[in-house]
């Protein structure tokens, strides 16, 4: 195989990838293109399906890039061959990297011979870098005789669409005026038209979900839109003091905003979504979200009396006050998992309506089989509850989080339940939360539990975090945290006092600078 094409790398540092995609200054990142193209073709060798690159940073700004890889299912890419794209993409030589491919096809048992009829396809968030990142990806591809399909410039959510559809119909093509018409005619079947004028204000990120929210507010009846940072000529703009990240990380309203009671962001790609206030400030994330969703499938699951078991994921950064909501007030099980949203999908898999969603927006709801035979059953043809779940569950992604879909399927729940974004805000008081990091050197010292909340590594450091939370009151909460690709080490503290969580992450980044030292 011949190599002389793949990048050569400066290794003073490695690169990950992990679920949430590959993500880094641009530049960086275009020298791992090539090796990225490697690992897909030789997934495309060994399945004969279709697989996907979307081209994007996310939520970060202009200056990074990235790539998220997607799997034949339209699902994110698998564990083990994280594994093995991790592996090549840090390969110190190019000898290293032959013997690195060989090993992976030796361990699948690929047959680069046998001919083939299925391609990379590859789409792009709206970062000029992009461009040049699809030549590099095609280095790659062509040393296993794999072609590439650029469709253009996407959101994450609909290339995991058109990976999936692809490989379901040989002569599929995206539509984005069909699809979000798709979406529109459950959104009607739910709501029925029967809803006063809705003023909302949208926050594009100056990204990628510009295209297709000006198809909704085209199409969506009593709805008025008003559309702010939709700047795609000015690419410093993207996700530059806007976005979902920047409100919810920052607690700011997003540049130009306008005093609106109902308003979302999107970030940057469109998989992640927020609601807030921007009259009175007021951050609406993806745990209420994750509370809104959940009444309405339990107040229909209650009105059908049938067994379908319901179930939230959240992560150990949710809010504990909505946990408690969920258990206590609606008395539904909470399932915590490990940081990032492929955790969340596998484990909401466990439940027939599985409600995941991080507290940044990032979500979807799942529905099992099970859940799929029982709204389908003819018995229940002529039911309105039924017909409800059927329709809601069309709006939810069951391939990946989707900011769009999502924003139709919550004002679809807001609309039929009768709920104003003042109630919504009411559901609970949050508690205080406080988060900080702390940069380490060498972070082998640090050995972290399963979960990833309990410092198993240096000995002794978690009981002493232990006897300190115990000193404050009860329902203070706080972990410490390794970052899966930084050096750095993540404090969370959460109390119903201010002054405590506060007072608390100092303490704890102490306890951390001695063992440190």
């Amino acid at each position: 195989m011949n190599l002389k094409n793949i990048n050569e790398l400066d290794f003073n540092s490695q690169i990950t990838y992990v679920s949430s995609g590959l993500r880094a200054n641009s530049q960086i990142i275009y020298n791992y293109m090539s090796r990225v193209g490697v690992v897909m073709a030789l997934l495309i060798r060994k399945h004969n399906k279709n697989y996907g690159v979307c081209i994007t940073a996310s939520h970060n700004t202009c200056q990074d890039n990235g790539a998220k890889l997607i799997d034949y299912t339209g699902e994110i890419l698998h564990d083990k061959w994280n594994q093995y794209v991790n592996k090549v993409l840090n390969a110190k030589t190019i000898l290293d990297l032959q013997y690195i491919i060989s090993w992976i096809i030796d361990q699948e048992n690929i047959n680069l011979l046998v001919p083939i009829n299925s391609c990379l396809i590859i789409g792009k968030d709206t970062r000029s870098s992009g461009k040049d990142y699809i030549d590099n990806i095609r280095h790659g591809t062509k040393l296993l005789n794999v072609n590439i399909d650029y469709v253009g410039i996407t959101t994450t959510p609909e290339m995991h669409n058109i990976v999936y559809y692809s490989n379901q119909n040989i002569n599929y093509q995206f539509d984005r005026n069909r699809h979000i018409d798709c979406l529109i005619n459950n959104f009607n079947i739910i709501t029925k038209g029967k809803y006063e004028e809705r003023n909302i204000l949208i926050d594009c990120a100056n990204g990628v979900s510009f295209y297709p929210i000006n198809i909704l507010k085209s199409k969506l009846i009593n709805f008025n839109i008003e559309i702010i940072n939709a700047d795609l000529d000015d690419e410093q703009k993207l996700n530059n003091n806007c976005g979902s990240d920047y409100i919810q990380k920052e607690l700011k309203l997003p540049e130009n905003s306008k005093p609106y009671n109902h308003c979302v962001s999107f970030d940057g790609d469109a998989d992640r979504i927020i609601y807030f206030c921007s009259d009175e400030f007021f951050v609406i994330d993806g745990d209420r979200m994750s509370c809104l969703i959940a009444k309405f499938f339990s107040n229909l699951l209650n009105k059908l009396k049938i067994k379908l078991t319901i179930g939230i994921v959240q992560t150990a950064y949710a809010n504990g006050a909505s946990t408690d909501y969920m258990k206590n007030k609606l008395n539904l099980p909470v399932y915590i998992a490990n940081t990032g949203i492929k955790y969340l999908f596998d484990a909401a898999k466990q439940y027939d309506i599985g409600i995941y969603f991080e507290s940044n927006g990032h979500g979807s709801v799942y529905f099992s089989d099970k859940f799929y035979e029982l709204i389908n059953d003819n018995k229940y043809v002529n039911n309105e509850h039924i017909r409800i779940l059927k329709t809601i569950a069309v709006l939810f992604n069951q391939l990946v989080g989707d900011a769009v879909s999502n924003f139709l399927a919550i004002e679809a729940i807001l609309i039929h339940d009768k709920i104003s974004i003042n109630d919504w805000k009411n559901m609970y008081s949050e508690l205080y939360v406080c988060q900080s990091k702390v940069h380490i050197n060498d972070r082998t010292i640090f050995k972290m539990s399963s979960n990833e909340i309990i410092v198993l590594k240096p000995h002794g450091l978690q009981n002493k975090l232990y006897d300190l939370i115990s000193l404050y009151s009860h329902g203070t909460r706080a972990f410490v945290r390794l970052s899966n690709t930084e050096n750095i080490l993540r404090i969370y503290c959460e109390s119903n006092e201010l002054d405590n969580v506060v007072k608390l992450n100092n303490e704890i980044r102490l306890i951390i600078n001695k063992y440190l030292k």
